[in-house]
């Protein structure tokens, strides 16, 4: 049985004018064009941000000028069956050696999700570059070990800042993988769930905003 949307945990974070947004990246601005008023009760506004503002999918094309775009696939492609793993406590970033000490919690799941510290990061006014992401020995351990279409992380970015080159994302893009970044975990124990998270349909688009939501999962793991 189908679950219900009544059922599910919204892991999306709330799209906020003036919020801490990635170096490099254009603000969030919001202007109000038509406000209600005694002559015309009608409200309209105008947003400009990035498609990587807030709860965003990237897709292949991110940083793979041949990798497929947002568009590119029908909506059932951005339903996974996804382990949360905690790591708040492990250390700097997730490494390899994470993931292969915590593989049996994700057998047979096609979306990994990483619970980390930027959790605790959303409501502060500026981006921190000491946030917890995927060492890219993690990215090449997921390539390698194969059946994971997404990764995700609960901040900004899965790459360490200020890597050069940006080796996590190019290792998971250059294999097909999407990457869900700006979650928001703090309510999601860890373990199995089923995944929807649905991209806003933009033309030719390399991520853009999503709704992302977790339902319960009874999937059990594979015995390894």
């Amino acid at each position: 049985m189908m679950s219900s949307l009544r059922d599910a945990l919204d892991i999306s974070i709330l799209v906020t004018p003036g919020a801490a947004t990635y170096p490099g990246e254009c603000p969030t601005v919001r202007e109000i064009h038509l406000w209600p008023n005694a002559d015309l009760p009608v409200t309209c506004q105008h947003w400009s941000l990035t498609a990587h503002a807030g709860t965003h999918i990237d897709a292949p094309r991110h940083f793979d000028p041949q990798g497929r775009r947002i568009e590119a696939l029908a909506p059932a492609a951005y339903e996974f069956t996804a382990a949360v793993l905690d790591a708040q406590h492990y250390g700097a970033h997730v490494d390899a050696a994470f993931l292969e000490h915590r593989k049996a919690l994700f057998d047979g799941c096609d979306a990994v999700l990483l619970k980390t510290h930027g959790g605790e990061k959303w409501a502060a006014p500026d981006f921190d570059p000491r946030h917890q992401a995927i060492d890219p020995s993690a990215a090449r351990w997921l390539v390698d070990r194969g059946g994971v279409r997404l990764v995700g992380i609960d901040y900004f970015s899965v790459e360490i800042f200020g890597l050069q080159p940006p080796l996590t994302h190019i290792t998971l893009q250059s294999a097909g993988l999407f990457i869900l970044e700006g979650i928001s975990l703090a309510a999601a124990p860890e373990g199995r769930y089923r995944l929807q998270c649905l991209p806003v349909l933009w033309k030719d688009a390399e991520a853009a905003p999503c709704r992302a939501l977790l339902f319960p999962c009874q999937v059990p793991p594979t015995p390894s």
